[in-house]
């Protein structure tokens, strides 16, 4: 993710955060928060689990082979 622009986001409505019924009190919670509705919104449009680690790690390697691709 880009950090720069989720600090930007969190400066520029840092007054919308804090004052919503999310507690969003820094920059980590707004990243934590974009995660969780990713994941969530992931996980109920498709019914699928989802790992977190995996898909936010830029190392996390997968290899796919032809077959995968056409699913």
């Amino acid at each position: 993710m880009n950090k720069e622009y989720i600090k930007e986001i969190f400066e520029k409505n840092k007054k919308i955060f804090k004052n919503s019924e999310i507690e969003i009190n820094s920059v980590e919670d707004l990243e934590s928060q974009i995660i969780s509705y990713v994941i969530s919104n992931l996980q109920y449009d498709f019914n699928i689990d989802i790992d977190q680690d995996k898909l936010f790690n830029n190392d996390y390697e997968i290899e796919l082979d032809d077959n995968d691709l056409e699913k």
